[in-house]
């Protein structure tokens, strides 16, 4: 349980990450249009949506959120947005922290038991192929598991 500072501390950051990733989409997402439609527009709703959640002191929601914003930036190889969120926030943010804790367990038990685990492999293994020096070893063990997992059926 986090002590009321803690808590401030933390509506803080998740309303920045927020307001950060919804401006890092509106500079790397082209504006999608009709006519009761407007793709930046309803980016920009969606900051107001974080400014009710942090003022109602909503952190879950604002973690919520967040998290729906990294999983999008994560899955188009954004890793640009780390340097980004960074200058914009201040906060050093690790977009594959939970990938990385999975992928130890994975390696761990030398093999993936689920589809959420396959998933974040797949990301893992594009993420370590873009990233120098490139861990060659660890890439092709993920590379072996991934494959025996999907040619199983699931």
């Amino acid at each position: 349980m986090l002590s009321a500072e803690e808590k401030k501390q933390e509506l803080v950051k998740y309303k920045s990450l927020v307001i950060a990733a919804i401006d890092w989409t509106i500079l790397t997402t082209a504006v999608l249009k009709s006519d009761s439609y407007n793709s930046h527009t309803h980016m920009e709703s969606l900051k107001i949506v974080a400014q009710e959640y942090y003022g109602k002191g909503q952190l879950s929601k604002l973690k919520y959120l967040y998290s729906n914003f990294s999983k999008a930036i994560r899955e188009k190889d954004e890793l640009d947005f780390i340097t980004f969120a960074n200058e914009q926030t201040g906060y050093d943010i690790d977009l594959f922290k939970t990938a990385f804790k999975m992928i130890d367990g994975i390696i761990a038990r030398g093999k993936i038991t689920s589809d959420v685990q396959s998933y974040y492999t797949s990301v893992m293994i594009d993420y370590l192929r873009k990233i120098v020096p490139m861990d060659r070893p660890k890439i092709e063990l993920l590379w072996k598991l991934y494959v025996e997992y999907e040619s199983r059926g699931k």
